[in-house]
């Protein structure tokens, strides 16, 4: 395992330099390694590994989370409020009804089969979104309207509706049920999320007022408690509905206010963390691509998947209306909500593992959206964000 997390690091860590010398986002290479060293390319990686790795996504989405949580003010969230709320759930609900429309038409689908697909599909990637929008807020462009702030608040909640959404329409195409009772624990869950968040940051500033553990030792307590939370969301959730990742985000966000003291150390150490889990990361997505699959989908995958982002579009538009932002801020809050792969790497194949009849054809497509729109959309926020957003001054 430890042989395999090296080859991960070094090879990963190498093929992203190589591409960022070739003008292009270092993601790319990463992913690409991991297709490389995947069972579609030399296969180097044992099989062991790769069903454990789930678990290292997840860390690395711990340290996503709690360095958003750690980065966004509040004060400048308000400005954009009720477009933060509309961010969470409209673009999403738009991207999934309109695959629904499509994919009977392009694939022959059920309409169960189809929601399905329209949430696998639907999740933007906090993996690519968020760090980069941390970067915007601490170069202060586009903060003085907060609208990295309305991304990384809106995104970090889209995903959490969108996995709801996944499991209660994945239950209905096989069952022919929809349980709507699962709909009435998404605003629970988020409730839940926040609240036990905000709780357990009380708690460790309570303690860290009697024990002063060394600062590295500190940071990595915290990191293995947020992750032990996150592993152990199913056990929490049978007692009430619950999102442990809401948690994580909830902690980083209150421990600005109780922990103000540790709050540098937090950002400054766990931004280290973030260099290796991208890594990590992005690779092990690479390891899930299976190139045999996409020639299931082929050129309808690509009408549907460009289809479905052109609707999500409208529903980014509509979500922002009222914001008092230009027309090159609202282009640019499009272009940030494209990128797909962190999400669709951990549930794309889940249809097909079930026994989901269009389970082979959901993968595929849910490899091409990370093809596509990871690489893309991260392209396209590190080069417009300097033309379509404006940059805060220091005084």
């Amino acid at each position: 395992m430890l042989t395999a997390i090296v080859i991960i690091i070094i090879g990963g860590a190498l093929f992203s330099h190589i591409f960022e010398k070739c003008k292009l986002p270092g993601l790319i290479g990463m992913i690409c390694f991991g297709i490389l060293i995947g069972p579609d390319g030399f296969n180097w990686l044992p099989k062991d590994f790769l069903a454990w790795s789930s678990e290292l996504r997840q860390l690395a989405l711990v340290i996503i989370l709690f360095r958003a949580g750690l980065t966004l003010n509040i004060k400048d969230l308000k400005q954009n409020s009720w477009q933060s709320i509309m961010m969470c759930f409209v673009p999403a609900s738009f991207e999934i009804i309109g695959i629904a429309l499509l994919a009977p038409y392009l694939f022959n689908l059920p309409l169960a089969d189809s929601l399905v697909l329209g949430t696998v599909l639907a999740a933007v990637s906090p993996a690519i979104i968020v760090p980069r929008m941390i970067d915007l807020i601490q170069t202060k462009w586009g903060t003085e309207k907060g609208i990295p702030q309305m991304i990384l608040a809106g995104s970090s909640a889209d995903d959490i509706f969108v996995i709801i959404l996944f499991s209660a329409f994945l239950t209905m195409a096989q069952t022919g049920v929809f349980h709507w009772v699962t709909l009435v624990e998404l605003p629970v869950s988020i409730i839940t999320g926040l609240l036990i968040g905000y709780l357990i940051s009380h708690l460790f500033a309570w303690l860290f007022k009697f024990w002063h553990p060394k600062p590295a030792i500190t940071s990595m307590m915290l990191l293995g408690f947020l992750y032990l939370l996150v592993a152990n969301e199913e056990t929490i959730q049978q007692l009430i509905p619950y999102s442990a990742l809401l948690s994580v985000f909830a902690f980083g966000l209150s421990s600005q206010h109780l922990m103000p003291e540790k709050h540098s150390l937090f950002t400054d150490t766990f931004s280290r963390y973030w260099d290796i889990a991208q890594i990590l990361l992005f690779v092990l997505v690479g390891t899930t691509v299976r190139l045999t699959v996409l020639q299931t989908v082929s050129f309808k995958g690509v009408i549907l998947l460009f289809g479905a982002l052109f609707i999500r579009s409208i529903g980014v538009m509509l979500a922002t209306t009222g914001a008092r932002l230009s027309w090159k801020e609202r282009v640019f809050t499009v272009i940030a909500y494209l990128p797909k792969a962190t999400v669709q790497a951990a549930i794309g194949a889940t249809p097909l593992a079930v026994g989901l009849q269009s389970g082979e054809i959901i993968l595929a497509i849910a490899v091409l959206a990370i093809l596509i729109t990871a690489p893309i959309g991260a392209f396209l926020i590190d080069l417009l964000s300097p033309h379509l957003l404006t940059q805060t001054k220091d005084k």
